[in-house]
């Protein structure tokens, strides 16, 4: 599941892989704001065919976050 946030996140933000790792903070490393979170969550519910809960993804810090609330769809 990790591959799958890492290669999405890099095209979404267009940076190199290899900079993602599990505690990759969105906010702080990456830049994220509150849309880009949103593009990621509407990329991935997309990609995996899943509902994400807006309760989950206020959760959501750092990479190794997303991919714990992925592995439990």
């Amino acid at each position: 599941m990790f591959e799958k946030v890492r290669t999405i996140i890099s095209q979404l933000m267009r940076i190199d892989l290899e900079l993602i790792t599990l505690e990759t903070h969105l906010r702080d490393d990456l830049n994220f704001d509150s849309l880009m979170i949103l593009e990621l969550v509407l990329e991935l519910e997309s990609e995996l065919d899943i509902e994400i809960e807006d309760a989950e993804v206020a959760t959501f810090t750092r990479v190794a976050d997303v991919v714990k609330i992925l592995e439990t769809k």
